[in-house]
């Protein structure tokens, strides 16, 4: 009966393994799928059936490095996801690499594995400019939304979401959801919001989007918390995990993914920061 036990467990143990390794079904198949966020530019976006963005770009060059292992033609699928069904896809395999703007946490890696970081950012308040003086600190502020009443625009799905939450501690909250970063600047804008919470980066991205008028509009306070970017794949997949960090500690040693990141930054005049440079030497 102990034998019999030790060749279930063993079969189960090998069955699971079987259905995570990425890379044999990609081999089988000949299709990877890359998920790509559809609005997240210049970091990840989906337009005419293609993904586009610097780190679309580093997860194809992944692809290439796959094709090379298995001596195989790999035909690469973009599957456009969102904020709130990024992880689902991943963990049911409808996904093989999420390649967006998904920020690395304790919560998320008890569901998903990460790659090294690929870019880091931070999140921030944004406002019209004639409410910054309405509060002075951070507790202020949230002590100000309890007792206004004030709406705070936030994307579902995201990690904001839950970290604005936590902040409240137990204060009421008037959440505003929104769907995109250029519909929380706007409802922020329209004075529909008192402030809307996002990625510093993407904030930037989607002013310049609207051609909204910057003198309006201010980032409220000192960043609330650190971001850091990273390509997301199936948890336990090590192999998987293996390949993209190999590529990705190559481009960084070699200096490909700065001229990747620049190629596409500078040209929305977005600077990379020293996070993000220190992180390509140390990954």
């Amino acid at each position: 009966m102990k034998i019999l036990f030790s060749i279930i467990f063993l079969f189960a143990t090998f069955s699971a393994h079987a259905q995570s390794n990425t890379i044999a079904r990609i081999k089988e198949t000949g299709v990877i799928k890359i998920g790509v966020r559809t609005n997240a530019d210049p970091f990840s976006y989906y337009e005419n059936g293609q993904g586009h963005g610097y780190m679309v770009e580093l997860c194809n060059n992944i692809v290439e490095e796959i094709q090379k292992e298995i001596g195989k033609k790999i035909s690469t699928h973009y599957i456009p996801v969102t904020p709130s069904n990024r992880f689902e896809l991943i963990e049911t395999n409808k996904v093989d690499m999420e390649c967006g703007t998904t920020t690395v946490n304790r919560e998320r890696r008890t569901k998903v594995d990460f790659s090294y970081n690929t870019f880091i950012t931070s999140t921030n308040f944004i406002t019209l400019s004639t409410n910054k003086d309405k509060v002075k600190s951070p507790k202020d502020f949230y002590d100000f939304l309890h007792t206004s009443g004030q709406k705070m625009a936030i994307m579902k799905g995201t990690s904001h979401e839950d970290m604005i939450k936590k902040s409240m501690s137990g204060r009421t909250l008037n959440v505003l959801q929104v769907h995109s970063i250029e519909e929380g600047l706007t409802k922020v804008f329209n004075g529909e919001a008192f402030a809307f919470i996002q990625d510093k980066v993407l904030i930037e991205k989607g002013i310049s989007n609207l051609n909204l008028d910057k003198t309006k509009i201010s980032f409220f306070q000192e960043p609330v918390s650190i971001e850091p970017y990273s390509i997301m794949v199936k948890k336990g997949d090590t192999e998987m995990l293996n390949f993209v960090n190999n590529y990705l500690r190559q481009s960084y040693y070699s200096g490909q993914a700065r001229k990747i990141l620049n190629k596409w930054l500078q040209p929305k005049q977005i600077s990379s920061n020293y996070l993000t440079v220190d992180n390509f030497k140390t990954p």
